[in-house]
């Protein structure tokens, strides 16, 4: 668990808190898909990862998802 902060604490400081999101999010999905079609959490990785590569407008919602998720600390989420 300890690794897994730290890692997240670096991308923080080198990258922002949206690249955080954004794996967080996509972690999110394929534990989830990997739960509702019965295959490990490898598979479900590359199942996500064609699918995005296929459905070009998947990394637009993921973006304006992330962008909302952003704006909670103002207040101002609304989906």
């Amino acid at each position: 668990m300890k690794n897994v902060i730290s890692e997240l604490s670096f991308d923080i400081k080198q990258y922002g808190k949206e690249i955080i999101l954004r794996k967080l999010l996509l972690s999110l999905i394929t534990v989830q898909l990997a739960q509702n079609i019965g295959v490990d959490h490898h598979a479900a990785t590359e199942e996500l990862y064609y699918f995005m590569k296929k459905n070009k407008d998947s990394d637009t919602l993921i973006h304006e998802f992330i962008s909302k998720i952003s704006k909670i600390n103002n207040g101002s989420f609304h989906d």
